[in-house]
Protein backbone atom coordinates (compact mmCIF):
# COMPACT_ATOMS: atom_id res chain seq x y z
CA UNK A 1 0.00 0.00 0.00
CA UNK A 2 1.69 3.10 -1.35
CA UNK A 3 0.49 6.10 0.38
CA UNK A 4 3.25 8.33 1.35
CA UNK A 5 2.20 11.98 0.94
CA UNK A 6 4.67 14.65 -0.22
CA UNK A 7 3.61 18.44 1.00
CA UNK A 8 4.39 21.60 -1.61
CA UNK A 9 7.37 22.04 0.55
CA UNK A 10 9.08 18.45 0.01
CA UNK A 11 8.80 18.70 -4.13
CA UNK A 12 10.03 21.94 -3.75
CA UNK A 13 13.10 20.77 -1.62
CA UNK A 14 13.20 17.20 -3.82
CA UNK A 15 13.69 19.43 -6.79
CA UNK A 16 16.31 21.63 -5.54
CA UNK A 17 18.01 18.32 -4.38
CA UNK A 18 17.57 17.17 -8.04
CA UNK A 19 19.57 20.32 -9.45
CA UNK A 20 22.61 20.03 -7.14
CA UNK A 21 23.05 16.16 -7.98
CA UNK A 22 22.84 17.48 -12.22
CA UNK A 23 25.23 20.12 -10.96
CA UNK A 24 28.05 17.27 -9.28
CA UNK A 25 27.30 15.17 -12.61
CA UNK A 26 29.06 18.06 -14.00
CA UNK A 27 31.52 18.53 -12.04
CA UNK A 28 32.82 14.55 -12.71
CA UNK A 29 32.24 15.38 -16.40
CA UNK A 30 34.38 18.21 -16.11
CA UNK A 31 36.89 17.74 -13.28
CA UNK A 32 37.08 14.26 -13.27
CA UNK A 33 36.45 12.29 -16.54
CA UNK A 34 37.57 14.39 -18.44
CA UNK A 35 40.76 14.92 -16.82
CA UNK A 36 40.96 11.27 -16.21
CA UNK A 37 39.37 9.18 -19.20
CA UNK A 38 42.52 8.02 -20.65
CA UNK A 39 43.35 6.21 -17.27
CA UNK A 40 40.00 4.47 -17.11
CA UNK A 41 39.64 1.34 -18.84
CA UNK A 42 37.48 1.30 -21.50
CA UNK A 43 37.04 5.56 -21.53
CA UNK A 44 40.05 5.05 -23.17
CA UNK A 45 39.21 2.71 -26.05
CA UNK A 46 38.77 4.20 -29.64
CA UNK A 47 35.51 6.15 -29.97
CA UNK A 48 35.19 6.43 -26.01
CA UNK A 49 38.58 8.62 -25.59
CA UNK A 50 37.09 10.98 -29.05
CA UNK A 51 33.86 11.00 -26.87
CA UNK A 52 35.28 13.39 -24.05
CA UNK A 53 36.86 16.38 -26.18
CA UNK A 54 35.23 19.32 -24.43
CA UNK A 55 33.48 21.23 -26.82
CA UNK A 56 31.93 24.78 -25.21
CA UNK A 57 28.36 25.96 -26.85
CA UNK A 58 26.42 28.09 -24.83
CA UNK A 59 23.66 27.30 -26.65
CA UNK A 60 24.02 23.53 -25.51
CA UNK A 61 24.79 24.37 -21.73
CA UNK A 62 21.66 26.85 -21.94
CA UNK A 63 19.08 24.02 -23.78
CA UNK A 64 20.75 21.24 -21.54
CA UNK A 65 19.69 22.87 -17.99
CA UNK A 66 16.33 23.52 -19.59
CA UNK A 67 15.85 20.50 -20.39
CA UNK A 68 16.56 18.96 -17.19
CA UNK A 69 15.02 21.67 -15.46
CA UNK A 70 11.59 20.30 -17.34
CA UNK A 71 12.16 16.68 -16.93
CA UNK A 72 12.78 17.55 -12.99
CA UNK A 73 9.92 19.32 -13.01
CA UNK A 74 7.63 16.21 -14.88
CA UNK A 75 8.94 13.92 -12.13
CA UNK A 76 8.51 15.82 -9.10
CA UNK A 77 5.06 17.74 -9.81
CA UNK A 78 3.45 15.32 -11.98
CA UNK A 79 5.02 11.38 -10.96
CA UNK A 80 6.35 11.66 -7.66
CA UNK A 81 2.90 11.16 -5.11
CA UNK A 82 2.81 7.91 -3.45
CA UNK A 83 5.95 5.79 -4.11
CA UNK A 84 4.82 3.34 -6.30
CA UNK A 85 7.09 1.47 -7.93
CA UNK A 86 6.85 3.39 -10.96
CA UNK A 87 7.62 6.24 -9.14
CA UNK A 88 10.82 5.06 -7.82
CA UNK A 89 11.84 3.51 -11.13
CA UNK A 90 11.21 7.17 -12.97
CA UNK A 91 13.45 8.81 -10.34
CA UNK A 92 16.51 5.97 -11.13
CA UNK A 93 15.66 6.64 -14.69
CA UNK A 94 16.02 10.80 -14.37
CA UNK A 95 19.01 10.01 -12.06
CA UNK A 96 21.36 7.25 -14.58
CA UNK A 97 20.20 7.94 -17.94
CA UNK A 98 18.10 11.46 -18.76
CA UNK A 99 20.92 13.71 -16.56
CA UNK A 100 23.84 12.08 -17.60
CA UNK A 101 23.17 12.50 -20.90
CA UNK A 102 21.93 16.16 -20.40
CA UNK A 103 26.03 16.62 -19.17
CA UNK A 104 27.43 14.89 -22.12
CA UNK A 105 25.47 16.95 -24.54
CA UNK A 106 26.26 20.14 -23.38
CA UNK A 107 29.57 19.75 -22.97
CA UNK A 108 30.68 17.40 -26.39
CA UNK A 109 29.80 17.71 -30.31
CA UNK A 110 26.82 16.09 -30.30
CA UNK A 111 24.43 16.58 -32.65
CA UNK A 112 21.47 18.56 -32.11
CA UNK A 113 19.38 16.01 -33.47
CA UNK A 114 20.13 13.39 -31.30
CA UNK A 115 19.50 15.02 -27.81
CA UNK A 116 16.07 16.57 -29.61
CA UNK A 117 15.12 13.24 -30.20
CA UNK A 118 15.80 11.82 -27.17
CA UNK A 119 14.30 14.41 -25.50
CA UNK A 120 11.15 13.95 -27.09
CA UNK A 121 11.44 10.26 -26.09
CA UNK A 122 11.93 10.84 -22.64
CA UNK A 123 8.98 13.31 -22.47
CA UNK A 124 6.85 11.13 -24.19
CA UNK A 125 7.86 8.01 -21.89
CA UNK A 126 6.90 10.34 -18.48
CA UNK A 127 3.48 11.68 -20.41
CA UNK A 128 2.62 8.16 -20.80
CA UNK A 129 3.09 7.01 -17.43
CA UNK A 130 2.04 9.99 -15.56
CA UNK A 131 -1.41 9.50 -18.22
CA UNK A 132 -1.87 5.61 -17.01
CA UNK A 133 -1.26 6.38 -13.16
CA UNK A 134 -3.24 9.46 -13.17
CA UNK A 135 -6.51 7.58 -12.25
CA UNK A 136 -4.99 5.28 -9.42
CA UNK A 137 -3.32 8.14 -7.71
CA UNK A 138 -6.27 10.45 -7.47
CA UNK A 139 -8.15 7.26 -6.26
CA UNK A 140 -5.38 7.50 -3.29
CA UNK A 141 -5.70 10.98 -2.67
CA UNK A 142 -9.63 10.55 -2.15
CA UNK A 143 -9.03 7.84 0.49
CA UNK A 144 -10.43 5.29 -1.25
CA UNK A 145 -7.36 2.98 -1.50
CA UNK A 146 -8.70 -0.84 -2.04
CA UNK A 147 -8.40 -3.44 0.63
CA UNK A 148 -8.36 -6.64 0.81
CA UNK A 149 -5.99 -9.35 -0.72
CA UNK A 150 -5.30 -10.28 -4.45
CA UNK A 151 -4.54 -13.45 -6.64
CA UNK A 152 -5.67 -17.03 -7.45
CA UNK A 153 -3.50 -18.60 -4.76
CA UNK A 154 -4.17 -19.27 -1.01
CA UNK A 155 -1.88 -18.14 1.00
CA UNK A 156 -0.18 -21.58 1.65
CA UNK A 157 -0.02 -22.18 -1.98
CA UNK A 158 1.82 -18.85 -2.36
CA UNK A 159 4.26 -19.73 0.62
CA UNK A 160 5.12 -22.76 -1.10
CA UNK A 161 5.70 -21.54 -4.67
CA UNK A 162 8.21 -18.76 -3.08
CA UNK A 163 9.87 -21.81 -1.68
CA UNK A 164 9.91 -23.63 -5.31
CA UNK A 165 11.61 -20.76 -6.74
CA UNK A 166 13.81 -19.99 -3.88
CA UNK A 167 15.49 -23.18 -3.64
CA UNK A 168 15.09 -24.19 -8.17
CA UNK A 169 17.42 -20.53 -8.47
CA UNK A 170 19.52 -21.94 -5.50
CA UNK A 171 20.60 -25.11 -6.79
CA UNK A 172 20.12 -24.26 -10.11
CA UNK A 173 22.74 -22.06 -9.96
CA UNK A 174 25.08 -23.93 -8.00
CA UNK A 175 24.97 -26.48 -10.39
CA UNK A 176 26.05 -24.37 -12.97
CA UNK A 177 28.82 -22.69 -10.87
CA UNK A 178 30.17 -25.96 -10.23
CA UNK A 179 29.93 -27.73 -14.13
CA UNK A 180 31.55 -24.41 -15.42
CA UNK A 181 34.74 -24.27 -13.13
CA UNK A 182 34.59 -28.17 -12.64
CA UNK A 183 34.46 -27.37 -9.00
CA UNK A 184 32.81 -24.10 -6.72
CA UNK A 185 35.21 -21.24 -7.32
CA UNK A 186 34.68 -17.72 -6.38
CA UNK A 187 36.55 -15.31 -8.12
CA UNK A 188 36.76 -11.86 -6.77
CA UNK A 189 38.97 -9.88 -9.12
CA UNK A 190 37.95 -6.83 -9.98
CA UNK A 191 40.59 -6.93 -12.61
CA UNK A 192 39.14 -5.64 -16.47
CA UNK A 193 41.81 -7.89 -18.05
CA UNK A 194 39.98 -10.24 -20.71
CA UNK A 195 36.80 -9.67 -18.89
CA UNK A 196 35.19 -9.34 -22.20
CA UNK A 197 36.44 -13.00 -23.34
CA UNK A 198 35.68 -14.20 -20.00
CA UNK A 199 32.04 -12.93 -20.70
CA UNK A 200 31.73 -14.72 -24.04
CA UNK A 201 33.16 -18.02 -22.62
CA UNK A 202 30.82 -17.96 -20.47
CA UNK A 203 28.05 -17.55 -22.82
CA UNK A 204 29.37 -19.86 -25.25
CA UNK A 205 29.50 -22.70 -22.21
CA UNK A 206 26.28 -22.50 -20.85
CA UNK A 207 23.88 -21.92 -24.42
CA UNK A 208 20.96 -19.63 -24.66
CA UNK A 209 18.44 -21.46 -21.96
CA UNK A 210 21.26 -21.60 -19.29
CA UNK A 211 22.54 -18.56 -20.19
CA UNK A 212 18.59 -16.68 -19.21
CA UNK A 213 18.13 -18.81 -16.24
CA UNK A 214 21.99 -17.17 -15.04
CA UNK A 215 21.23 -13.86 -15.62
CA UNK A 216 17.46 -14.02 -14.53
CA UNK A 217 19.54 -15.73 -11.38
CA UNK A 218 22.52 -13.00 -11.18
CA UNK A 219 20.31 -9.94 -11.97
CA UNK A 220 16.31 -10.77 -10.14
CA UNK A 221 15.72 -13.56 -7.70
CA UNK A 222 19.21 -14.44 -6.13
CA UNK A 223 19.29 -10.31 -5.26
CA UNK A 224 15.67 -10.09 -4.14
CA UNK A 225 15.87 -13.63 -1.65
CA UNK A 226 18.88 -12.19 -0.12
CA UNK A 227 17.52 -9.02 0.47
CA UNK A 228 14.62 -10.84 2.09
CA UNK A 229 16.01 -13.28 4.34
CA UNK A 230 18.29 -10.48 5.33
CA UNK A 231 15.65 -7.99 6.25
CA UNK A 232 13.79 -11.12 8.55
CA UNK A 233 17.45 -11.88 10.08
CA UNK A 234 17.75 -15.28 8.35
CA UNK A 235 21.29 -14.72 8.36
CA UNK A 236 21.77 -18.44 7.87
CA UNK A 237 20.35 -18.19 4.19
CA UNK A 238 21.12 -14.74 3.15
CA UNK A 239 24.67 -16.27 3.36
CA UNK A 240 24.10 -19.16 1.81
CA UNK A 241 22.14 -16.78 -0.80
CA UNK A 242 25.10 -14.22 -1.20
CA UNK A 243 27.41 -16.99 -1.59
CA UNK A 244 25.09 -18.11 -4.39
CA UNK A 245 25.58 -14.27 -5.83
CA UNK A 246 29.50 -14.54 -5.88
CA UNK A 247 29.47 -17.83 -7.24
CA UNK A 248 27.08 -16.57 -10.62
CA UNK A 249 29.76 -12.92 -10.33
CA UNK A 250 32.83 -15.55 -10.79
CA UNK A 251 31.40 -16.83 -13.96
CA UNK A 252 31.92 -13.67 -16.23
CA UNK A 253 33.13 -10.54 -13.35
CA UNK A 254 29.65 -8.67 -13.88
CA UNK A 255 31.04 -6.20 -11.33
CA UNK A 256 28.38 -3.64 -11.81
CA UNK A 257 25.55 -6.14 -10.96
CA UNK A 258 27.64 -7.70 -7.71
CA UNK A 259 27.81 -3.78 -6.64
CA UNK A 260 24.21 -2.76 -7.44
CA UNK A 261 22.79 -5.72 -5.49
CA UNK A 262 25.26 -5.00 -2.38
CA UNK A 263 23.88 -1.13 -2.64
CA UNK A 264 20.42 -2.29 -2.60
CA UNK A 265 21.15 -4.30 0.55
CA UNK A 266 22.21 -1.26 2.24
CA UNK A 267 19.58 1.05 1.34
CA UNK A 268 16.55 -1.63 1.93
CA UNK A 269 17.37 -1.56 5.13
CA UNK A 270 17.48 2.69 5.44
CA UNK A 271 14.27 3.48 3.54
CA UNK A 272 11.18 4.30 5.76
CA UNK A 273 9.04 6.43 4.79
CA UNK A 274 9.27 9.34 1.44
CA UNK A 275 11.02 6.63 0.01
CA UNK A 276 11.19 8.83 -3.37
CA UNK A 277 12.92 11.76 -1.34
CA UNK A 278 15.28 9.24 0.26
CA UNK A 279 16.57 7.74 -3.36
CA UNK A 280 17.23 11.34 -4.11
CA UNK A 281 19.28 11.90 -1.29
CA UNK A 282 20.90 9.29 -1.57
CA UNK A 283 22.10 10.07 -5.55
CA UNK A 284 23.28 13.36 -4.30
CA UNK A 285 25.38 12.27 -1.11
CA UNK A 286 26.72 9.38 -3.18
CA UNK A 287 28.23 11.79 -5.74
CA UNK A 288 29.41 14.19 -3.28
CA UNK A 289 31.23 11.04 -1.40
CA UNK A 290 32.84 9.99 -4.98
CA UNK A 291 33.85 13.48 -5.69
CA UNK A 292 35.74 13.49 -2.22
CA UNK A 293 37.16 10.51 -2.22
CA UNK A 294 38.57 11.24 -5.49
CA UNK A 295 39.87 14.57 -4.24
CA UNK A 296 41.22 13.38 -1.27
CA UNK A 297 42.80 10.10 -1.99
CA UNK A 298 43.23 10.57 -6.03
CA UNK A 299 41.95 7.09 -6.49
CA UNK A 300 39.93 6.37 -9.86
CA UNK A 301 38.04 3.23 -7.44
CA UNK A 302 34.97 4.46 -7.41
CA UNK A 303 34.90 6.28 -10.79
CA UNK A 304 35.77 3.36 -12.05
CA UNK A 305 32.82 0.87 -11.10
CA UNK A 306 30.40 3.52 -10.21
CA UNK A 307 30.50 6.64 -12.08
CA UNK A 308 32.07 5.12 -15.65
CA UNK A 309 29.56 2.00 -15.52
CA UNK A 310 26.38 3.81 -13.96
CA UNK A 311 26.18 7.06 -15.52
CA UNK A 312 28.79 7.70 -19.07
CA UNK A 313 29.48 4.93 -20.45
CA UNK A 314 25.25 4.02 -21.16
CA UNK A 315 25.24 7.40 -22.25
CA UNK A 316 28.31 6.75 -24.68
CA UNK A 317 27.41 3.31 -26.07
CA UNK A 318 23.59 5.10 -26.69
CA UNK A 319 25.74 7.64 -28.79
CA UNK A 320 26.84 4.95 -30.80
CA UNK A 321 24.03 3.12 -31.41
CA UNK A 322 22.34 6.55 -32.75
CA UNK A 323 25.12 7.21 -34.71
CA UNK A 324 25.79 3.84 -36.72
CA UNK A 325 21.85 3.33 -36.70
CA UNK A 326 21.50 5.94 -38.71
CA UNK A 327 24.46 5.19 -41.32
CA UNK A 328 23.27 1.56 -41.24
CA UNK A 329 19.83 0.59 -41.15
CA UNK A 330 17.67 -0.49 -38.02
CA UNK A 331 17.60 -3.59 -36.27
CA UNK A 332 14.45 -5.62 -36.77
CA UNK A 333 12.32 -7.37 -34.17
CA UNK A 334 12.24 -11.05 -33.87
CA UNK A 335 14.88 -10.96 -36.90
CA UNK A 336 16.65 -14.29 -36.11
CA UNK A 337 12.55 -15.62 -36.66
CA UNK A 338 12.04 -13.60 -39.27
CA UNK A 339 15.13 -14.87 -41.50
CA UNK A 340 14.50 -18.27 -40.56
CA UNK A 341 11.17 -18.12 -42.82
CA UNK A 342 12.37 -16.02 -45.71
CA UNK A 343 10.46 -13.02 -44.56
CA UNK A 344 13.98 -10.92 -44.61
CA UNK A 345 16.67 -10.71 -46.39
CA UNK A 346 20.04 -9.13 -46.71
CA UNK A 347 19.64 -7.98 -43.30
CA UNK A 348 22.42 -5.75 -42.20
CA UNK A 349 23.05 -7.56 -38.80
CA UNK A 350 22.83 -10.72 -40.01
CA UNK A 351 25.98 -12.37 -39.75
CA UNK A 352 27.05 -10.15 -37.02
CA UNK A 353 24.54 -8.90 -34.15
CA UNK A 354 24.38 -4.87 -33.52
CA UNK A 355 26.26 -4.77 -30.18
CA UNK A 356 28.71 -6.67 -31.10
CA UNK A 357 29.71 -4.40 -34.02
CA UNK A 358 29.13 -1.68 -31.53
CA UNK A 359 32.29 -3.20 -29.82
CA UNK A 360 34.48 -3.49 -33.15
CA UNK A 361 33.63 -0.31 -34.77
CA UNK A 362 33.88 2.19 -32.12
CA UNK A 363 35.89 0.46 -28.95
CA UNK A 364 38.26 -1.73 -31.43
CA UNK A 365 37.33 -5.34 -29.63
CA UNK A 366 35.31 -7.70 -31.38
CA UNK A 367 34.62 -9.34 -27.97
CA UNK A 368 33.06 -6.40 -26.43
CA UNK A 369 29.23 -6.50 -26.75
CA UNK A 370 28.18 -3.17 -26.34
CA UNK A 371 24.34 -3.41 -25.58
CA UNK A 372 22.27 -0.25 -24.49
CA UNK A 373 18.51 0.53 -23.72
CA UNK A 374 16.77 3.54 -22.97
CA UNK A 375 16.44 5.88 -25.88
CA UNK A 376 19.01 3.99 -28.09
CA UNK A 377 17.64 1.20 -27.53
CA UNK A 378 14.39 2.02 -29.02
CA UNK A 379 15.86 4.20 -31.93
CA UNK A 380 17.86 1.24 -32.90
CA UNK A 381 14.49 -0.57 -33.78
CA UNK A 382 13.64 2.96 -35.50
CA UNK A 383 11.59 6.47 -35.03
CA UNK A 384 8.18 4.44 -34.52
CA UNK A 385 9.62 2.75 -31.59
CA UNK A 386 10.88 5.62 -29.96
CA UNK A 387 6.98 6.19 -29.17
CA UNK A 388 5.77 2.27 -28.97
CA UNK A 389 8.78 1.63 -26.33
CA UNK A 390 7.24 4.06 -23.68
CA UNK A 391 3.86 2.64 -24.21
CA UNK A 392 4.70 -1.31 -23.44
CA UNK A 393 6.99 0.26 -20.43
CA UNK A 394 3.72 1.97 -19.44
CA UNK A 395 2.10 -0.92 -19.11
CA UNK A 396 4.46 -3.07 -17.57
CA UNK A 397 5.34 -0.44 -15.00
CA UNK A 398 1.37 -0.64 -14.24
CA UNK A 399 1.29 -4.62 -13.73
CA UNK A 400 4.38 -4.12 -11.07
CA UNK A 401 2.55 -1.76 -9.22
CA UNK A 402 -0.71 -4.14 -8.92
CA UNK A 403 1.60 -7.69 -7.84
CA UNK A 404 3.37 -4.93 -5.44
CA UNK A 405 0.21 -3.45 -3.56
CA UNK A 406 1.01 -5.40 -0.26
CA UNK A 407 4.25 -5.70 -0.28
CA UNK A 408 6.52 -3.37 1.59
CA UNK A 409 9.12 -1.40 -0.64
CA UNK A 410 12.33 -2.63 1.34
CA UNK A 411 11.48 -6.20 0.10
CA UNK A 412 11.71 -5.34 -3.41
CA UNK A 413 14.13 -2.48 -3.68
CA UNK A 414 16.71 -4.77 -5.27
CA UNK A 415 13.97 -5.44 -8.23
CA UNK A 416 13.43 -1.57 -8.42
CA UNK A 417 17.55 -0.52 -8.83
CA UNK A 418 18.13 -3.56 -11.17
CA UNK A 419 15.57 -2.56 -13.76
CA UNK A 420 16.34 0.65 -13.82
CA UNK A 421 20.08 -0.28 -14.53
CA UNK A 422 18.85 -3.14 -17.09
CA UNK A 423 16.43 -0.26 -18.62
CA UNK A 424 19.10 2.06 -19.37
CA UNK A 425 21.31 -0.65 -20.39
CA UNK A 426 19.33 -3.13 -22.83
CA UNK A 427 16.14 -3.14 -25.12
CA UNK A 428 12.66 -4.10 -23.68
CA UNK A 429 12.84 -7.82 -25.23
CA UNK A 430 15.85 -8.25 -23.06
CA UNK A 431 14.65 -6.78 -20.02
CA UNK A 432 11.65 -8.80 -20.67
CA UNK A 433 13.43 -12.18 -21.10
CA UNK A 434 17.23 -11.78 -20.44
CA UNK A 435 17.10 -10.12 -17.34
CA UNK A 436 14.32 -11.05 -15.29
CA UNK A 437 11.79 -8.61 -15.51
CA UNK A 438 8.97 -11.62 -15.78
CA UNK A 439 10.34 -14.14 -13.16
CA UNK A 440 10.59 -11.04 -11.07
CA UNK A 441 7.02 -10.07 -11.75
CA UNK A 442 5.99 -13.31 -11.07
CA UNK A 443 7.94 -13.52 -7.89
CA UNK A 444 6.51 -10.47 -6.75
CA UNK A 445 2.97 -12.06 -7.26
CA UNK A 446 3.77 -14.51 -5.41
CA UNK A 447 4.91 -12.62 -2.49
CA UNK A 448 1.95 -10.15 -2.85
CA UNK A 449 -0.76 -13.55 -1.97
CA UNK A 450 1.25 -14.36 1.26
CA UNK A 451 1.47 -12.01 4.90
CA UNK A 452 5.08 -12.19 5.27
CA UNK A 453 5.74 -9.36 3.02
CA UNK A 454 2.87 -6.75 4.49
CA UNK A 455 3.97 -3.31 6.08
CA UNK A 456 5.43 -3.42 8.82
CA UNK A 457 6.16 -7.26 9.48
CA UNK A 458 9.80 -8.49 9.68
CA UNK A 459 9.51 -12.18 10.57
CA UNK A 460 7.79 -15.08 8.40
CA UNK A 461 8.75 -17.24 5.74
Amino acid sequence: MHDAFYSRKDKQLMALLLLLFRLTLDFMYIYIIQKEYNNINILSMGYANGAFSFHYDAGRIAYSFFASFLFIELLVRCIIRHDKPHELICVGLLGISILPNMVMFAYSNIEWRFILLLTIFWIWFYTIVILMNKKDEDIIDRGEQKSGSIGIFSKKTAWYLFWIIVLAFIFGSIVLSYRYYGGFHINLSFADNDVYELRLSARGSFGTFLNYFRNNAMYVIIPLIANIFLIKRKYGLFGISFIVLLLLFSVDSQKAVLMLAILSFGVAHIIKNKISNTLIRGLLFANLFVILFYLITGNLLLIEYLVKRIYFLPAIIGRCYYEYVTTNGNMVLLSSFLQGIGAIKNYVYADVSLPFLIGKYYFGSVSISANTGGFAGAYAYGILSLFITPLAYGFLFRLLDKVTIFVEAKFYIPFIMVTVYVIVGSTISSVLLVYGYIIGIIMLYIMNNTDDFEFSKSSGI
